[in-house]
C-alpha cells in the first residue's frame, strides 16, 4: 500500500532513461528480446519450415533496426537541445582574397565531446580516394544502440604556401572533418558583429565554385532546382556564400552516392 501511495520521484532526462524506456532487462531492446525467444523456440522445433524461419529472422532484423533508429532519433533530439552555438575563433589567411574566421576543431571537441558521451554518441572519419585526384572523407555519427548516419565531402588537396603533398592532404582532411562534424551534429557557428563584412557571408572562392560546378556536371543536377532546395534565395552558383559551401557539396555528394547505388542495382 505504501508503494502505491508514495509521491512520484521526478525523473531526470538522460540517455539512461531514454534507453530504459525501450530496453528489456539485460540491456537488449524489448522487441528484440521477445522475438529472439520466439526464434530460439522455433529453431528447436524439428518441424519448423526453413523458409518461415528465414522470414522470422528477417523480421527480427527489421524490428531491431527500427527500434535502434527510434532510439537514435530520441537521443539525438535530446543532444541537439544541449548543443550551443560555437564561436569562430580560428582565422584563415587567404592572401589577396582576405581572411575568414572558422570554428576551431578543438573548440568543437571541447563543447561536443562531454555531451556526446552523455547521450551515447561518437563520430569517426574515413578518408578514401576521390575522383580526379581529390580526397573523399566520410563522417559517421554512431549511437550505442547500433544506429548511425553518415555524410561525406570530396575536396581537393589543400595546397598552400610551403606545404608538401602530405601536408596538403592532411589540411584537407582536417577541414573536412571539422565541417562534417558540424553537419552531422547541426552545429551553428556564431561570430561577433563585424559590420556585415564576415568572410563567411562572402561568395565562395573560384576553386570552390569550380568544385561545385564539377559536382553539378557529374550528377546532372538542375542548377535552379539545386539552388532553390539547398540555398534558397541564391540565384547563381557564384553567389553561394562561403558558409554554405560544405552544405552544397554534401548535398551533391549524397546525390552522386545515390546514383551509384542505383547504377549498381541496375547492373
Amino acid at each position: 500500500m505504501n508503494e502505491m501511495t508514495a509521491a512520484p520521484v521526478p525523473v531526470k532526462k538522460s540517455r539512461a532513461v531514454t534507453k530504459a524506456a525501450t530496453t528489456a532487462p539485460g540491456g537488449r531492446p524489448a522487441a528484440e528480446n521477445s522475438l529472439l525467444n520466439f526464434v530460439a523456440q522455433a529453431v528447436r522445433d524439428p518441424a519448423i519450415d526453413v523458409a518461415k524461419l528465414e522470414a522470422l529472422l528477417r523480421m527480427q532484423r527489421e524490428i531491431v533496426a527500427d527500434d535502434a533508429r527510434v532510439q537514435f532519433n530520441r537521443a539525438f533530439a535530446a543532444l541537439s537541445a544541449e548543443i550551443r552555438q560555437i564561436e569562430r575563433r580560428g582565422v584563415a589567411d587567404m592572401g589577396a582574397k582576405g581572411a575568414y574566421k572558422f570554428a576551431k576543431r578543438e573548440d568543437l571537441d571541447a563543447m561536443l565531446r562531454p555531451l556526446m558521451r552523455e547521450h551515447g554518441f561518437a563520430v569517426s572519419f574515413r578518408p578514401m580516394p576521390g575522383p580526379n585526384g581529390n580526397l573523399t572523407i566520410e563522417g559517421e555519427l554512431m549511437h550505442v544502440v547500433g544506429y548511425s548516419k553518415t555524410a561525406e565531402l570530396t575536396l581537393p588537396p589543400d595546397i598552400g604556401p610551403g606545404r608538401n603533398s602530405l601536408q596538403a592532404m592532411g589540411s584537407a582532411i582536417s577541414y573536412a572533418e571539422r565541417y562534417l562534424t558540424e553537419m552531422l551534429l547541426n552545429v551553428v557557428r556564431c561570430d561577433e558583429d563585424d559590420d556585415g563584412a564576415s568572410a563567411a557571408d562572402r561568395p565562395i572562392a573560384d576553386e570552390q565554385l569550380q568544385h561545385i560546378s564539377r559536382l553539378i556536371h557529374e550528377t546532372k543536377a538542375n542548377v535552379a532546382a539545386f539552388l532553390k532546395h539547398v540555398v534558397p534565395g541564391t540565384d547563381r552558383l557564384a553567389d553561394i556564400r562561403t558558409c554554405d559551401f560544405a552544405k552544397c557539396v554534401a548535398a551533391l555528394e549524397t546525390k552522386r552516392r545515390r546514383m551509384k547505388v542505383t547504377e549498381q542495382k541496375a547492373a
